[in-house]
């Protein structure tokens, strides 16, 4: 017995002592610039607070890139964005055909074909809105039309900020019509 003690303890001892922990192994182990990536399609992502939804957003296609120990969101295929009121019901929706999400910053930049309606059926267009999660704002630096019905008129401008409901907003210039429609000319 006292014989298969110690060769279990010489054998155990050659293995610990065999043991290489080379920092250049260890590294590339556990290297933070490695990029993961995730892809899922058909998403539903919803936003609570208390237990009460506050915003939904749907995709047909999300990619999730992980890296340097960041996350970062891609729709490539669009987004509908639906935000809610303490009720429930909605105030407001955003469609966009691309966007990218930065979990850090919380924010979504929504850009091409950048739709956002209100509960008044105004519309606002423009080609790049970024909605800030945490002061739950709407702002851009594009040229922008907004379309409201009830009033019978269209407002153009350059930049905007906005709530997330879009019932309240700041055009930082507004520009005719004629000037507008030139803008976008030029850009195509």
């Amino acid at each position: 017995m006292y014989l298969i003690k110690c060769i279990l303890i010489g054998i155990s001892s050659m293995v610990l002592l065999s043991c290489d922990n080379n920092l250049q192994d260890i590294r590339e182990l556990t290297d933070t610039d490695v990029e993961l990536t995730e892809v899922t399609s058909d998403v539903e992502i919803l936003y609570s607070d208390s237990a009460i939804v506050k915003v939904k957003v749907v995709s047909p296609k999300l990619v999730r890139l992980f890296e340097r120990n960041e996350l970062k969101e891609i729709f490539p295929e669009g987004l509908h964005v639906e935000f809610y009121s303490d009720k429930g019901t909605i105030t407001s929706y955003m469609n966009a055909s691309y966007a990218t999400r930065n979990e850090r910053l919380g924010t979504i930049v929504a850009e091409e074909d950048v739709e956002v309606y209100n509960k008044q059926n105004d519309k606002l267009i423009t080609s790049k809105l970024i909605w800030n999660e945490f002061d739950e704002t709407l702002n851009t630096s594009r040229y922008v039309r907004i379309t409201r019905p009830a009033k019978g008129d269209t407002i153009y401008g350059y930049g905007l900020t906005t709530d997330q409901e879009f019932s309240r907003f700041e055009i930082k210039e507004v520009v005719s019509k004629s000037k507008y429609e030139k803008i976008l000319k030029d850009l195509n």
